[in-house]
């Protein structure tokens, strides 16, 4: 018997979800928040240094003058797709709706903007599709938490608890570290 380590043996897939400059206009005081934008960084560096499979959802906006570039440190490489789509979730795009199903055996973590959209809609319409995603609470953007407005945070966390995983980024890694004896059939 050998082991493997528990995200590794069963495979991540790992969705930056609109980790574009634009949303940094919609949501400047929670970016500014630096333990997201530390969670965030650390979770994407992990996932890079163990080989999980990473993709970028951006969503397609509007001419509005906006800047749909990614956010400077969360760049894709160029091993990691970005998907386009129009609609607010992520799995509108065909192609990563497909890679999503695709990992059914693994697990799908989302990080990224915005739990009061994107976030909300993407794990919506995973669980509409048989699908269950992992929210990683402190890696993906939902209010400012100030005052009324870290209570509707809360509130939509409770609102996304029944559809989706969420978990945080300590908990996500130290599974990781977490050794499971898989049989060798050789």
């Amino acid at each position: 018997m050998r082991e493997l380590t528990g995200r590794d043996a069963r495979g991540v897939l790992l969705i930056c979800l609109d980790l574009q400059r634009a949303n940094l206009n919609d949501e400047p005081v929670s970016w500014r928040v630096q333990d997201r934008a530390a969670a965030c960084e650390r979770l994407l560096a992990f996932a890079r240094r163990a080989g999980w499979d990473i993709v970028h959802s951006h969503r397609v906006r509007e001419a509005d003058g906006r800047d749909d570039a990614p956010i400077p440190g969360f760049e894709p490489l160029p091993n990691e797709p970005v998907y386009f789509r129009h609609a607010t979730s992520a799995l509108s795009n065909p192609r990563l709706a497909e890679m999503v199903h695709g990992a059914r055996e693994g697990e799908v973590l989302v990080a990224g903007f915005d739990l009061r959209t994107s976030g909300v809609a993407t794990a919506l319409d995973a669980f509409n599709q048989g699908l269950r995603l992992t929210l990683v609470k402190d890696a993906v953007w939902a209010a400012p938490r100030e005052g009324a407005q870290a209570a509707s945070e809360h509130a939509l966390w409770d609102v996304v608890a029944p559809f989706a995983h969420v978990a945080g980024v300590e908990s996500v890694l130290a599974e990781t570290a977490q050794p499971l004896p898989v049989a060798n059939d050789a």
